[in-house]
């Protein structure tokens, strides 16, 4: 089962490929917060329910904190994970890729198990 990187929460909107067409096939998703969301797409992501994983810059000069924010608590998901850390847009601390790849291990393994039909305990 895939799983959708998205760099910009700007590229979830597009006529190709709303959150919709992708949802059923995706089994984690990771976002790095942008502040160009449109509010269909904000509207949309209530009815995303794989897990979540967001990355946001706290003080990103790029992009809006408070559009990032609403986002993430738009996503429908029961797990959703926010990493917040301190800096602008290019001060990412190596330890956010960890936590991610950490976050993509654990549902891709989920999903893999799951398409060859073994039993997994999902949280």
């Amino acid at each position: 089962m895939p799983y959708l990187h998205v760099r910009s929460s700007s590229a979830l909107e597009g006529k190709s490929s709303p959150l919709g067409a992708w949802r059923a096939r995706v089994a984690a998703v990771g976002l790095f917060a942008g502040s160009s969301v449109p509010r269909a797409t904000v509207e949309e992501a209530r009815r995303v329910a794989i897990p979540l994983h967001v990355l946001l810059q706290w003080d990103d000069e790029g992009n809006d904190r408070a559009t990032a924010l609403e986002l993430f608590d738009a996503f429908g998901s029961t797990e959703k994970t926010l990493h917040a850390s301190m800096g602008g847009h290019t001060g990412v601390p190596a330890f956010a890729s960890e936590d991610a790849a950490r976050f993509f291990a654990r549902h891709l393994s989920r999903a893999a198990e799951l398409e060859k039909g073994d039993a997994v305990e999902m949280p």
